[in-house]
C-alpha cells in the first residue's frame, strides 16, 4: 500500500528578500528558492523570533529538489525560546531548487490559536577567488583556470583548480567525449599539472536521453617523464610515494582525502580511482550515467600522513567567524576570502594549532611535490565500444528509451560478459552440441522402417524431424561458439517443433488403421491446425497434448467400431499385448521427462534422450502391413 502526503504549496522567494512568517504551533510553512551556477553555500539569517508560550522549539530544515522532512534534510537546525536570532550555514546545489521548512513545534499539544513569528532572508556565496588579489601568499591564484577554495569543514579549506570541459560529439550513438578547450584546437592531449597543495576539478554536463544509454568512462594516467642524458632520451619513473586519489559524482563535488576516500557533506566513502606508480592507468566505468552536471575531482598526495586532531570547538569558532565575515562583507565585494582568512585566524590560536590540516592529515608546508596527468572522459556503447569475446554489443529499445548492452553467450555474465562463474567449459559445449545433433540420427531407422512398411507419408515426416532438428540444434546449441545456422534460428525452430508434432499426429493416425481417403483428410486437417498452434506458442505443453489426446480419441473410436464389426480380436496378438503397451510406456516416459524433468542444466542430456525415446517409440508402435485384418478397415 502506498500513502502519499502532499506538502503545502511553497512560497517562492529570492535572495535578500526579507520574509515575515506568522504561524500557529505545529503549523508547517514551506518556501523555495532557486540557486544558480557558481554558488556553493548560503546563509539563512533568522531575526526577530517570537515564541508563543506553548512552543518548545523552532525547527528549520533545508533540502534540495524536494520538501524536507524529519527523516530527510540537507540541513536541520533547532532554535530554542531563549534565542531571538540565528545564522544557519547550508550547502547548496547549483542550478537547483531548494526548499525551506519552518515549524514552531510542540510535540505534546495540537495546533493552538497562539501565534509565533519571525523574519528571515537568504544569501548565496561562491568560493571563486578574485583575480584582483595582490597578496599572493594569502590569495591563491592559478593561471589558465578559475581558482577556488573548497570548504565544508575547517580541515578541508583547500584551494583547487576548476576546469570546464567542452563536449566533442560523434555521429555514432553514445559516442562522445569531454575535453579541454586547448585540446580541441591542437588535437593533442593537454597534461594537467598538479601539486599536493591543491586539487583539481573537471565539470561537464551529461544530456538527458541521448547521453544516458552508454557507459561513461573516466581514465587517468601519469604523464610520462622524459629526461635527456648525453645524447639519449630516457623515461623517468614516477616517485613511489606519489598517489593520486580521484572521485566522480553527479550533482556535487567530492574532496579526495588520504588514503583513499572521497568526502562530501562530511560523509566519507571509498574513492573510485587510486593511481600510483604500480598502476599505469586507471579507469572508472559508469553504466547508463544519469543526466545532469558531473564533477570529477583528483588530488596528488606524497609523503607520510600524520593524523590531524582538530577539536569540535575549533570547528565551531571557524564556522562562526566565516558566517560573521560573509554577512558583514559589502555587497559587490568578494566574500570568498572569509573561509581562508578565518581558517588562518583560528589555527593561529594555541588551542587550535593542530587544525592546520589537509583532510585527515597534518599539512606539511615543507614537503611539496608535483606531477602531471593526462585524462580521458567520454562515453562509448557497452564497455569501450565492445564486449568481451563472449558477448555482442547491441542496442536495445525499452519504452522508447534506447540503450546499449552486452548480450552474453555460454552463460557468461557481467557488464562486459567476462564473468565465467556459470559458463560451461569448451569441452562441455562440444559435448552438448554432439549429443543434441547426433541423437537425431536415431530417426533414420524409423524412416527406413516406415518406408519398408509402406507408410510413405510418415517416412517423409520422420526424415523431416531428423533434418530440421539436426540443423536447429546445430544452430541453437554450441552457445554461439561453434554453432552453425543454415537459415535463421526462428525458422529452424518452427520447422523442428512443427515436424515433431506432425510426426506424433501421423503415427497415431497410423495406429487407427483408417481408409486411405480418411487418413489423408486427417493428415491435412492435422497439419493445418498444428501449424497454426505452433505459430501461437511452440513451446507450450498444450501444443503436445492436443495431437496426443485427439489422436488417442480417434484410435479408440476406430478400434471400437472394428471390434463391434467382427466381435473378436481384429489385430495381431503380439502387437496388441506387447507393442502397444510398451509403446505407451515409452511415450509416457518421454512426455513426462520433456514436460516436467527437463531443466536448463540437464537440457543437453534429457532432450537428447527425448530424441532417442521418440524414435524408439515410433519403431515400436508403427504397425506392420499385416497387423490389422484388411477386411475391417473403417
Amino acid at each position: 500500500m502506498l500513502y502519499i502526503e502532499k506538502a503545502a504549496t511553497p512560497l517562492i522567494i529570492s535572495e535578500n528578500d526579507i520574509i515575515e512568517v506568522i504561524s500557529l504551533t505545529n503549523e508547517i510553512r514551506y518556501f523555495k528558492f532557486y540557486v544558480q551556477d557558481l554558488r556553493d553555500h548560503g546563509i539563512l539569517t533568522v531575526e526577530d523570533i517570537y515564541f508563543a508560550e506553548n512552543v518548545e522549539n523552532l525547527v528549520i530544515r533545508i533540502e534540495i529538489n524536494k520538501p524536507p522532512a524529519s527523516t530527510v534534510s540537507q540541513k536541520e537546525e533547532l532554535v530554542f525560546p531563549n534565542t531571538t536570532s540565528a545564522n544557519i550555514l547550508y550547502w547548496v546545489k547549483p542550478n537547483s531548487w531548494h526548499y525551506i521548512e519552518i515549524k514552531f513545534q510542540n510535540e505534546t499539544v495540537q495546533n493552538k490559536e497562539e501565534m509565533s513569528n519571525l523574519t528571515f532572508k537568504i544569501r548565496y556565496f561562491s568560493d571563486i577567488l578574485s583575480d584582483e588579489s595582490n597578496t599572493l601568499e594569502n590569495r591563491i591564484i592559478y593561471n589558465n583556470s578559475i581558482s577556488k577554495i573548497y570548504y565544508n569543514k575547517m580541515t578541508n579549506v583547500i584551494p583547487y583548480k576548476h576546469y570546464d570541459l567542452v563536449r566533442e560529439s560523434s555521429t555514432e550513438s553514445f559516442l562522445f567525449s569531454f575535453e579541454l578547450e586547448e585540446e580541441l584546437d591542437s588535437n593533442v592531449a593537454v597534461p594537467i599539472n598538479m601539486t599536493n597543495g591543491h586539487f583539481s576539478l573537471f565539470k561537464f554536463n551529461v544530456r538527458e536521453g541521448s547521453d544516458t544509454g552508454g557507459t561513461l568512462q573516466f581514465i587517468m594516467a601519469f604523464k610520462p617523464k622524459i629526461k635527456r642524458k648525453n645524447s639519449r632520451f630516457i623515461f623517468v619513473n614516477e616517485p613511489e610515494e606519489h598517489v593520486i586519489i580521484a572521485c566522480i559524482r553527479k550533482g556535487r563535488m567530492e574532496l579526495p582525502t588520504w588514503p583513499n576516500n572521497c568526502v562530501s557533506d562530511r560523509i566519507n566513502k571509498p574513492a573510485q580511482l587510486v593511481l600510483n606508480k604500480t598502476v599505469e592507468n586507471s579507469t572508472i566505468l559508469i553504466p547508463f550515467p544519469e543526466s545532469g552536471t558531473w564533477y570529477a575531482t583528483f588530488k596528488l598526495f606524497c609523503g607520510k600522513c600524520e593524523p590531524c586532531n582538530c577539536s569540535d570547538d575549533c570547528q565551531e569558532r571557524y564556522e562562526a567567524c566565516t558566517i560573521n565575515c560573509e554577512l558583514n562583507c559589502i555587497n559587490g565585494e568578494n566574500c570568498s576570502y572569509c573561509a581562508y582568512d578565518c581558517r588562518n585566524i583560528v589555527i593561529e590560536s594555541e588551542s587550535c594549532a593542530g587544525c592546520n590540516c589537509d583532510g585527515p592529515c597534518m599539512k606539511n608546508e615543507n614537503n611539496t611535490c608535483n606531477s602531471s596527468i593526462v585524462f580521458d572522459i567520454g562515453s562509448q556503447p557497452c564497455v569501450s565500444g565492445r564486449c568481451s569475446g563472449n558477448g555482442r554489443c547491441m542496442f536495445m529499445v525499452s519504452d522508447g528509451v534506447v540503450f546499449s548492452t552486452c548480450v552474453c553467450s555460454n552463460k557468461y555474465r557481467g557488464w562486459d560478459c567476462s564473468d565465467d562463474s556459470l559458463a560451461n567449459p569448451y569441452y562441455m559445449v562440444v559435448i552438448e552440441l554432439l549429443l543434441l545433433v547426433l541423437s537425431n540420427l536415431m530417426f533414420l531407422p524409423a524412416v527406413y522402417i516406415a518406408f519398408k512398411r509402406k507408410y510413405y507419408v510418415e517416412s517423409i515426416t520422420y526424415f523431416s524431424i531428423c533434418f530440421f532438428s539436426t540443423f536447429y540444434h546445430a544452430c541453437d546449441a554450441g552457445e554461439n561458439i561453434i554453432s552453425f545456422c543454415l537459415v535463421r534460428l526462428s525458422a529452424l525452430q518452427f520447422a523442428d517443433f512443427f515436424c515433431a508434432l506432425l510426426a506424433i499426429w501421423a503415427t497415431i493416425i497410423a495406429l487407427a488403421d483408417l481408409l486411405p481417403l480418411t487418413t489423408s483428410i486427417f493428415h491435412m486437417i492435422g497439419a493445418i491446425i498444428l501449424a497454426f498452434c505452433t505459430t501461437i506458442d511452440r513451446t507450450a505443453l498444450w501444443i503436445f497434448a492436443l495431437p496426443v489426446l485427439t489422436g488417442v480419441f480417434i484410435v479408440i473410436i476406430s478400434w471400437y467400431f472394428k471390434y463391434r464389426k467382427v466381435r473378436q480380436r481384429f489385430a495381431d496378438k503380439r502387437y496388441l499385448y506387447v507393442n502397444v503397451p510398451l509403446g505407451i510406456v515409452v511415450v509416457a516416459v518421454g512426455l513426462i521427462m520433456y514436460a516436467f524433468l527437463q531443466t536448463e542444466n540437464n537440457y543437453k542430456y534429457l532432450h537428447s534422450l527425448w530424441h532417442i525415446i521418440m524414435a524408439v517409440a515410433i519403431i515400436i508402435v508403427l504397425p506392420k502391413p499385416n497387423t490389422f485384418q484388411p477386411e475391417i478397415l473403417l
